[in-house]
């Protein structure tokens, strides 16, 4: 069987529906999620697609389809955080949650900031084993009750290193 390449580009407000629909679906199919879990993702989306909006997202693309997302948030000077990241089931086991990775951690230290943050659930164990595997530490847990039902939130963190630029 052969792979087809992954490519990453730059989102852009045309790709804003892509990205609410593929978290619904996916999280609705694979974590039982309701349709307030899709508003919440329309904000989210409508947020950093806004113009005062600081920082970048990335779709992942197989043969020019959309596989997968991810978001960097500038929270401040120092503080990034980690946003939409998804594969969908086409994308997975082929590297593009390295190159989504790679992408948004390297983005975030061109940007100068010194801490990258992410929000996540204890269920999504693959993207838990990715955040360990980049050097994320699990900082903070906090029981939500999202989407009708009782969810582990989990902060994760981790620091990063500013690169000299020569």
């Amino acid at each position: 069987m052969s792979r087809k390449m992954l490519n990453i580009r730059i989102a852009t407000t045309e790709d804003q529906t892509y990205i609410v629909e593929s978290h619904s679906q996916i999280y609705k199919k694979e974590r039982n999620f309701d349709e307030s879990f899709k508003e919440f993702i329309e904000a989210s989306v409508s947020n950093i697609f806004s113009p005062d909006y600081a920082g970048e997202v990335w779709l992942l693309e197989k043969e020019s389809t959309p596989c997968g997302s991810i978001a960097v948030s500038l929270l401040s000077q120092d503080v990034a955080q980690l946003r939409l990241f998804l594969i969908e089931p086409s994308g997975r086991g082929q590297g593009g949650a390295k190159q989504l990775m790679d992408q948004a951690i390297d983005y975030a230290k061109d940007q100068g900031v010194s801490e990258m943050i992410l929000w996540t659930s204890s269920n999504q164990e693959a993207a838990r084993t990715i955040y360990e595997k980049y050097g994320f530490v699990l900082t903070e847990s906090k029981t939500s009750f999202l989407s009708k039902q009782y969810v582990e939130e989990e902060k994760w963190t981790m620091a990063l290193k500013k690169e000299v630029r020569t």
